[in-house]
């Protein structure tokens, strides 16, 4: 089963509305997931809005962003009243807005960590994207800010749900594939000069750390392991 990033994100989408309030279709049918998008950039805009408008279960009802004129655009395009455009200043009146279930967090790695947890501070359930946070310690107070508003907290990983992936997985640990002795992977986009991800203390460690996470994370679960691959550096 092949599936594009757009289709996969509607999946996740679905998934994680399904997640976070797990009774609420069957009490008011006609009620969608909202969600909150927090930092308009690529992978927001091209890949998780676009699916989620395509999900029967989950819609847009609010934004965050620096740049009010991108937000007033994709506002239109989503049907998100002007009301519910907020900047980095404001986020926290996102707590007031009952529209929101829950957040997407598309910002750069280090920033993760205090949007997530501000965003359960408000009440509100968070879905972040990859990496969680650029720390062991960030990682932690996210659970544990989560954990004390009792909101949910999902992490972007989609590689932990994708059929091929799962069947793969299912049959090296059936011992169906005999004893692994390696896996090789490789995994890479292109980005430009400037880009964020080239901003160790935006991205956390440079350019380089999206695709060497990826496949050592997928190989290690592959393989059954379950401690921690790396120690906290910070």
């Amino acid at each position: 089963m092949k599936l594009s990033r757009r289709e996969f994100n509607r999946l996740l989408a679905l998934g994680a509305a399904a997640h976070y309030v797990p009774n609420l279709h069957a009490q008011t049918p006609s009620r969608k997931t909202g969600y909150c998008i927090v930092g308009l950039g690529r992978i927001s805009m091209q890949h998780f809005m676009p699916a989620i408008k395509s999900s029967p279960k989950a819609r847009v009802t609010a934004l965050v962003s620096g740049h009010r004129d991108k937000a007033e655009r994709m506002a239109a395009e989503y049907g998100v009243p002007t009301s519910s455009i907020y900047s980095y200043d404001n986020y926290d009146a996102i707590a007031g807005n009952p529209n929101i279930d829950a957040v997407y967090i598309a910002l750069p790695n280090s920033m993760h960590a205090e949007y997530s947890i501000r965003a359960a501070k408000a009440g509100k359930h968070v879905l972040c994207e990859k990496p969680m946070s650029t720390t062991v310690a960030d990682a932690r107070a996210m659970i544990a800010a989560c954990q004390q508003a009792r909101k949910k907290l999902m992490i972007g990983y989609r590689c932990h749900l994708e059929p091929v992936n799962l069947r793969a997985v299912q049959l090296i640990r059936e011992g169906r594939l005999g004893q692994i002795q390696a896996i090789e992977s490789t995994f890479g986009f292109n980005i430009g000069p400037n880009e964020w991800r080239t901003n160790r203390k935006l991205a956390g460690g440079g350019g380089h750390l999206l695709p060497q996470r990826l496949p050592l994370s997928h190989r290690r679960r592959a393989g059954g392991h379950r401690r921690p691959l790396l120690r906290d550096r910070s």
